[in-house]
Formats: structure tokens, sequence, C-alpha cells
């Protein structure tokens, strides 16, 4: 037997496919609205006809942005507002998300909190 938790998970995935990696996760504590979370997270695409829709992520309450460079996932991760308020992004609202990094070696590099 073989027990994986999502950060085990994507540590393997990150490793076998030589990928980077932004784990984020809203804060399960504060009920969101989708116009706080787009502006704490700028990038999510939620409730439009695009086929990259995020809506279903927001639900499940976790989303994986896997990178093709080190420079995409630290572009992707400066843009997420956590408890530690990043350069690239002003907003001052109630929405936190929590969000982590992977590097392709598997290790776990950096989170916003």
């Amino acid at each position: 037997m073989n027990k994986l938790t999502l950060t085990k998970l994507v540590q393997q995935h990150c490793k076998l496919t030589q990928k980077w990696a932004v784990v984020l996760y809203p804060d399960p504590e504060v009920e969101h609205n989708f116009d706080e979370l787009r502006m704490a997270v700028p990038f999510l695409k939620i409730n439009t006809d695009d086929d990259n829709d995020d809506t279903q992520a927001v639900a499940d309450g976790l989303m994986i942005v896997l990178c093709d460079s080190e420079d995409e996932c630290w572009q992707t991760f400066e843009k997420i507002r956590g408890d530690d308020k990043p350069e690239c992004n002003d907003y001052d609202g109630p929405c936190h998300v929590y969000a982590w990094t992977c590097g392709p070696d598997g290790e776990i590099l950096t989170e916003n909190t």
C-alpha cells in the first residue's frame, strides 16, 4: 500500500515531468465571492466560456498550476495574494490565498504565509 498526500503527489509529478508547480488554496475559513478571488489571484478565469475556465478548481478548493519554466513559476506565485503581500499584487481585501511552489527536483521551495 502506498498512501499519497497532495503534497507528495505534486512532488512526484514535478520530479517525473521535470516541471515546476504552484499549488494554491483559498482560505477555507473565509467565504469568498468570485470578484474578491479574482483580485487575489488575477490569472483565474471564473464563469467564462473559455476552455481554461477555473470554476471547478475554485469549487474544489485548490488548484495546481504546472509551469514550463522557473520564471513562469515565480511570475505565477508572485501574483497570488496570501498573508505575505506580493509585490505584483496590491489587492488588500479579505480574500487571501495560500500558495506554495515545487521545483522539478520535487523539493518544496517557498510558501506565501
